[in-house]
């Protein structure tokens, strides 16, 4: 069962051709029983399709959002980590300003 709603989940236009073939398919049978309900069952199919679709789209567009929460943490933890500096590194020896003659 997950393994048929990964392959949905990354294949939506797909998904969607073969629930629009079904769709049809459907109609097409109770086409022979009833029109109204034909009808009726159309308009509930095509709702659901439309509605499936924007889930799939959804859920895409939240773990692109994911994933880029997780690229900015590592970006600021690089950044933080660069702005402490090297603790070996040798300090630089600051002289007070007017000690080589410079004027104040």
């Amino acid at each position: 069962m997950n393994q048929a709603l990964d392959t949905a989940a990354r294949h939506p236009r797909r998904l969607n051709t073969v629930l629009l073939a079904g769709l049809l398919a459907l109609v097409a049978a109770v086409v022979w029983w009833s029109l109204t309900a034909a009808v009726v069952l159309a308009c509930l199919l095509v709702a659901y399709i439309a509605g499936a679709g924007w889930w799939l789209q959804v859920a895409r567009l939240r773990e692109q959002v994911r994933q880029c929460d997780y690229d900015l943490a590592a970006a600021r933890s690089e950044l933080r980590a660069l702005r402490q500096g090297d603790p070996s590194a040798p300090t630089a020896q600051l002289r007070p300003i007017g000690d080589r003659g410079e004027i104040t």
